[in-house]
């Protein structure tokens, strides 16, 4: 178990969160050798499995992967966790298999504003990172190298996992956001018209993958 500080927030990274996004750095790198032979890294040297690079290139495509879910599960966190905090809240991080939680407790009951806040930051800060990752690719991007597909893959999962993350779908942030807030409006009736919403939206989801 590794075990650190950002600051005040205590943070520990179970080795299923390693072991997991090691798992899917190996499909990412089934997908880029089936699709190499482009000019970018590392598609160009994925194109032979015998080139004396291709193992040395495939261990780096993992390990970057892996660099990658941490750093940005681990932003996603710190943005529920610094919320937290502002509002007078102890916070801890555990990264957990692709994922994390941000575990809080608060000496007062916990206003219902101040937690759509909370949920809503670790979204914020992913599409703060992934803009940003973005940008940086923009600026100093364009020679096809490892800080090309590194960018690249930061931008990407951070943008792609900002907006999935709002769905309204529980566990999701969104999903929690639209919990609180029905509940807030409606009463106990909130309860089942937030989890309608999600079902209807995951139904409406799984249709759609169905058809494309």
């Amino acid at each position: 178990m590794l075990r650190f500080r950002v600051g005040r927030i205590p943070v520990e990274v179970h080795p299923s969160h390693f072991l997991v996004s090691a798992f899917f750095g190996l499909s990412l790198l089934d997908v880029l050798t089936r699709q190499a032979g482009g000019e970018a890294w590392p598609a160009r040297v994925l194109v032979d499995r015998g080139a004396p690079g291709f193992f040395a290139t495939a261990a780096a495509v993992v390990a970057l992967w892996v660099g990658v879910v941490f750093v940005s599960a681990l932003v996603h966190e710190l943005g529920h966790a610094v919320v937290r905090r502002l509002f007078g809240e102890q916070a801890s991080i555990s990264l957990v298999w692709l994922g994390g939680v941000t575990r809080s407790t608060s000496p007062r009951p916990i206003r219902w504003h101040h937690d759509v806040l909370a949920h809503l930051a670790g979204p914020l800060f992913g599409l703060i990172l992934g803009l940003g990752s973005l940008g940086a690719l923009k600026l100093y991007g364009g020679a096809g190298g490892v800080l090309d597909f590194l960018l690249g893959q930061l931008a990407l999962a951070n943008l792609a996992w900002s907006a999935v993350n709002l769905l309204p779908v529980v566990p999701l942030d969104g999903g929690l956001v639209s919990l609180r807030l029905s509940v807030r409006l409606f009463g106990r009736r909130g309860l089942l018209l937030s989890q309608l919403l999600g079902l209807s939206i995951t139904a409406a989801l799984v249709a759609w993958a169905a058809v494309t």
